[in-house]
């Protein structure tokens, strides 16, 4: 009964393109031992936190989360279903048909949107954490469903890395960038094994940049302050050809508010080209979908 991941669904919002997908229970067991005896006389289930981790190109979908504020605040979902479903393959074909797929389920869930990186002529992606919580400690946070339908998967659209901006300047001989939200999340807990509640700790995002432009990497060899701030633009993939026009409203951007910036490390290889990484710590994120790049 071999199964792929699957669309993964948040409160009705299906998130589509999924890239890999991890289910974590993080089980413990506690044993019980008799005395000074060496080999336990029991076993019980310890703490247990839930969680799923996935990445998925569909960038459009989850930048949307949470009237757009996903990328800064992720996506309490309590009283509605999130599934992250597995589809069945089928021998010598495909995936099978009908109610044969199988899910993990939760009515309460904690999403949190972990990072966006991009790198030059690749596709963009998100990676994204699913923190389950249980009502009382005790009842399990999430179940695994079987016997479900899915339909076949959709494509929404992919995005690739177009241009950073540091007040307002663009950076040439780019290769990469990472953006980090920075959420840091408490789990709580209550007798039971189960978390009962996650609180937001820390918000700090941080954008890292790659480039192969020296120069600039020696500007801010020591921190230099963000005046304007940066901005990260994702132009959409066109289907059949490099990307859609920027003059279409159509692409994705992501700013960073007043920061600091500071090259990381400067160099490489002897006989290759010197590539320079730059972090830039930001107070805030923000992404506009649907926007034109021109």
């Amino acid at each position: 009964m071999a199964s792929s991941p699957y669309s993964v669904s948040l409160n009705a919002t299906v998130i589509n393109q999924i890239s890999n997908l991890t289910h974590k229970t993080g089980a413990s067991v506690v044993p019980g031992f008799a005395g000074g005896n060496v080999r336990a006389a029991a076993l019980f289930q310890g703490d247990s936190p839930h969680s799923s981790s996935f990445s998925s190109t569909d960038l459009l979908t989850l930048l949307g989360l949470n009237t757009s504020t996903f990328i800064s605040a992720g996506l309490c979902i309590n009283g509605s279903v999130t599934s992250v479903p597995f589809r069945l393959r089928a021998d010598c074909a495909e995936f099978t048909t009908g109610s044969t797929h199988h899910a993990i389920q939760s009515s309460n869930t904690l999403a949190t949107l972990e990072s966006i990186s991009g790198k030059i002529n690749e596709s963009a992606k998100a990676d994204c954490m699913l923190r389950f919580k249980s009502t009382d400690g005790f009842t399990p946070p999430c179940s695994f469903v079987s016997s479900i339908t899915l339909a076949d998967a959709t494509f929404i659209g992919e995005y690739m890395l177009h241009s950073v901006l540091i007040n307002g300047v663009a950076i040439t001989e780019l290769q990469g960038v990472e953006i980090a939200t920075g959420l840091k999340v408490i789990d709580q807990r209550s007798p039971g094994p189960f978390n009962v509640a996650h609180f937001i700790q820390e918000y700090l995002p941080t954008i890292s940049i790659t480039t192969e432009n020296l120069a600039y990497a020696g500007s801010v060899i020591n921190a230099a302050g963000l005046g304007t701030g940066i901005v990260v633009n994702f132009a959409k993939r066109l289907n059949g050809g490099i990307i859609e026009p920027l003059a279409d409203t159509v692409h994705i951007r992501i700013s960073g508010a007043v920061g600091l910036g500071q090259a990381e490390t400067m160099g490489g290889e002897a006989r290759a080209v010197a590539s320079n990484a730059i972090r830039i710590n930001t107070l805030t994120l923000t992404a506009a979908t649907g926007v034109a790049l021109a």
